[in-house]
């Protein structure tokens, strides 16, 4: 697809996206803010999508993860700190979208992401922080262990015959 039809898709797209929104918004007052955001958001994820340009990708699912929360908001009213689940949502939706539709992703969203969400978790859910109060130590073991394993050979294939015989083919 050439330049000018890749802009005008994304034009297109972003009306439909805005046209859409507008008509929710006057019949979902409650979750009006959100809708907005997510139509924002959409019109940049359009654009990653049609361009393939990561820039957009970034704040259209950062704007989409900020919706979501905020329908989490509205809907959870029990839950403190929901809004930041659905915020690191969208920064680990940067890392999926870009996995899945160009098989590679930068790593970096996945920081964010997992802090706000746990951040999220630990401050709605007494338990969870207890159950993270737990966890994270024995995971720092449990990671520490397979490095160790590693470093010293534990769970490697022994592959000596098999590579005997390559050796012996590859001199033939």
């Amino acid at each position: 697809m050439n330049s000018k039809k890749s802009s005008a898709v994304v034009i297109g797209t972003a009306l439909i996206l805005a046209g859409i929104g507008i008509l929710a918004v006057q019949f979902l007052e409650g979750i009006s803010g959100a809708v907005i955001l997510f139509i924002i958001g959409g019109v940049f994820i359009a654009g990653y999508f049609f361009v393939r340009a990561y820039w957009m990708l970034i704040p259209g699912c950062i704007l989409a993860g900020i919706g979501l929360g905020t329908v989490g908001e509205g809907l959870f009213a029990s839950l403190d700190e929901i809004f930041l689940v659905g915020l690191g949502a969208g920064f680990i939706a940067i890392y999926v979208v870009q996995w899945i539709f160009e098989k590679r992703a930068y790593w970096w969203p996945l920081i964010p992401g997992v802090v706000l969400i746990m951040i999220g978790l630990i401050e709605s859910y007494e338990d969870f922080g207890r159950l993270i109060a737990l966890a994270w130590p024995a995971l720092l073991v449990l990671v520490g262990l397979v490095i160790l394993a590693g470093a010293i050979g534990i769970g490697r294939r022994k592959n000596g015959s098999q590579d005997n015989k390559e050796k012996e083919i590859s001199e033939q």
